[in-house]
Formats: C-alpha cells, structure tokens, sequence
C-alpha cells in the first residue's frame, strides 16, 4: 500500500544555485586543472621577476623593500630576547625575511613580489574569460591594469602592497559567493584571507571593514529577506582577522611592552596617528576616484540598471552604495593614519568592476567598459596616480 505524500513543503533554495555556476561565477576553476593554473601564474609572473632584478641590477632599491629588509634585520638580530617584535609586522614576510642570510632577501623579495602579481593576474583574467567577455574588451580591460605604473611598482617595489592586495582578491571571490548565493564555504574563505592579508599589511583592517558593512548592502534583497544573517556574515567575514590583529597586538605588548608598536613600524616609519585635518584623506580618496573611470562606470550602470536588470531603484541603490564602501572605508583608513599607497587604493578600484561586470555583457555595454579602460591608462599618464618622491626616482632609475 502506497503511504500518502508528506505534507510538509520543501522550501526552494533560492540562494543556492549548483557548486559549478558558483565556482565558474568567480573564475575560480579557470583554467581547468591546477597544474594549468599555476603555469598561467607563473608564465604572468616572469617579467615581474625579470623587471624587479633589472631595477636591482640598476642599483636601485625602494624605501618599503629597505624597511621591510631593516626590520627583517632587526628580528634577526633580537630574536635571543625576542625584543624585536615591534618591528616584526608584518609577520608573514619580516619573519621568512629575517630566516634568510642577507644577501638572499632582495631576491627573495622579487621573487616572492612576482609571484603575487603574477597570481594577482591570473584571477583577474579568469573572472573576464568565465564571463565570457568578447576578447577586444578583455584586452582592454587588462591593458587598463598593466598600462599604469602601480601594478609594476607594487609588484617589484612593494612585497607588502602586493600581497596584501592580493589575498584581498582572493577574499573577494569567497565573498561574492557567501554574499550572494549564501555559500558557507565561500564566507570561510574570505574571513581567512582576510586574515592573512592582515600578516601582510594593516591596511587589510580597512578591507575587511569594507567587506562587513558592504554585504547587506550588495546582497540587499536576501538579506532583506533573511536579517539574522547579517550578524552571521559580520562575524564569519571579520572574526578571523579580529582573531590575528588582537592575537598579535596581544603578543607584541607581552614581549615589547607596547601593544600598537606594531602599528607604528607597519608603514614607511611614521608614527600611527589620526591626522590632524581630513582634507589631506579626502583628496587622496577623491583622487583614486578620478584615476578609476573603469570604477565609476560600472557603479553607474548598477544604478541605471543596466548592470543587474530587474532590480527595483531602491535595491539598485542600496547596491552602488555598497559598491562605494570601499572609498569610504579607505578614506577613514588615510585619516586614521593606517599607511598605504595610493597605488593600493587604484588598483584596488581597477579590480572590483571585474568582480560585478556580467556574463555575457550586451554590446552597447561592452562599448562602454573598453572606453573607460582605454581613458584609465591615458588619464595614468597625464596625471600620475602617485607622485610620491620614492615612485618618482624609481621611474627615472630605471627609465
């Protein structure tokens, strides 16, 4: 005898489409195999490796790669009595660093840089290819990021700058996946890249903020509909790196006695304060705004519509709002004293439209996207995204 059909319903999971669509949404399987992806990686990051030993072999050497080399120095010296662990941030290259003879750390350095840009690269071309973008745009749009002098200085100047850049862009991958589709695994990935781009540089505190207060806002309508996930998506997305900031600053006080003498020795040797105006911060955001129109545009086609149609005005407002956070948080980060360049910040701005722009992209829209990435590299050269004195004499070095 048949039993009679349960009269519970089954509740549709809305949010969360086949593991496949959420991988190939991020470019997260492109190319196919591992063994693929870490020849892409590779093959993107020798003329990084090249470059960086032809500014070596010039004589030239940057104050980030002289300060991270003095602290890693002053590790070595200090680890007896362990007094050092001021000037141990960021703990993830000082200590590898200072492991080294000497004269191994500029190569180690350039090596290390290269391969963060070169795997930088690679998930940024695999999110244009899986969204099936025509391949003129993705020239362009990867033109917009090689054409600038950023990518090149942080890659072989900056082993901070570079690799915190990048596990912010790997972050950023099992972000869209927990924000959107509401994927757990995806959200642990964040959190803990979020982690360990705070053991390459303090600036990852403002990214992890950006990360936080942006999810409601770029995922408005599920989290509209399920409001207890907001706190659930708080603590997966800044626990692990709220862990490793108050970990370390716990271990710094005990050996050193000074809890943020860490903050102190982070950046380029000034002392960690809130300055005294915001003006300075407020120009610094603005005009990372301005170098980025790749940016601008893609938050204009959220609230037109045109990227993400369907959405009602109010949801598509809440979405550009989220997408600007970022600006936001930065500009609080330059205020709050937290040292980072402003190269950071533009190529941060370079990467987040390859995360929102859509499969299969109509034309007038493709038409749109390689304007602003040809007006980005031009925009670059007539006004410099850095006028630092440090980039300035590393372009006449070695130009």
């Amino acid at each position: 005898m048949a039993s009679a059909p349960s009269a519970t319903p089954v509740r549709a999971r809305t949010w969360s489409p086949g593991r496949s669509r959420q991988w190939a949404w991020t470019g997260a399987d492109w190319p196919s195999t591992a063994v693929r992806r870490w020849a892409l990686r590779l093959a993107l990051a020798l003329p990084f490796v090249l470059f960086a030993y032809w500014v070596l072999h010039l004589g030239y050497t940057s104050n980030p790669r002289a300060l991270l080399e003095q602290h890693a120095a002053a590790v070595r010296a200090g680890w007896h009595d362990l007094s050092a662990a001021r000037v141990a941030y960021p703990p993830l290259l000082t200590g590898p660093l200072a492991v080294l003879p000497a004269g191994w750390r500029p190569a180690a350095q350039s090596i290390v840089g290269a391969l963060a840009a070169g795997t930088l690269l690679s998930v940024y071309l695999a999110r244009l290819v899986v969204a099936q973008l025509p391949i003129t745009l993705i020239v362009l749009l990867c033109a917009a990021l090689l054409c600038n002098t950023s990518l090149w200085y942080l890659g072989t100047q900056d082993l901070s700058g570079i690799t915190s850049l990048l596990f912010l862009t790997l972050a950023l991958g099992g972000f869209l996946r927990f924000a959107a589709f509401a994927e757990t695994e995806g959200g642990f990935q964040a959190g803990l890249f979020l982690a360990v781009a705070f053991g390459c540089g303090s600036i990852a505190l403002a990214y992890a903020l950006s990360l936080v207060i942006g999810a409601p806002l770029l995922a408005v309508r599920r989290f509209r509909a399920e409001p207890a996930a907001i706190l659930a998506t708080a603590l997966v997305l800044g626990f692990p790196i709220a862990a490793a900031a108050l970990g370390w600053t716990f271990t710094v006080w005990r050996l050193a006695g000074h809890p943020f003498a860490w903050l102190s020795n982070s950046g380029n040797g000034t002392p960690f304060h809130v300055r005294s105006g915001s003006s300075v911060a407020l120009r610094d955001a603005a005009a990372s705004v301005l170098h980025a129109p790749l940016y601008l545009l893609v938050a204009a086609c959220i609230l037109t519509g045109a990227i993400g149609t369907g959405h009602r005005l109010f949801v598509r407002a809440m979405i550009t709002l989220g997408f600007f956070v970022p600006i936001i948080v930065l500009f609080l980060g330059d205020w709050l004293g937290f040292i980072y360049s402003p190269m950071t910040s533009f190529l941060l701005l370079t990467l987040l439209p390859a995360a929102t722009i859509p499969a299969r992209p109509s034309r007038p829209l493709c038409l749109l996207l390689g304007t602003a990435a040809v007006l980005q590299p031009i925009i670059a050269i007539v006004w410099p995204v850095a006028g630092a004195a440090t980039v300035d004499n590393w372009i006449r070095a070695i130009f």
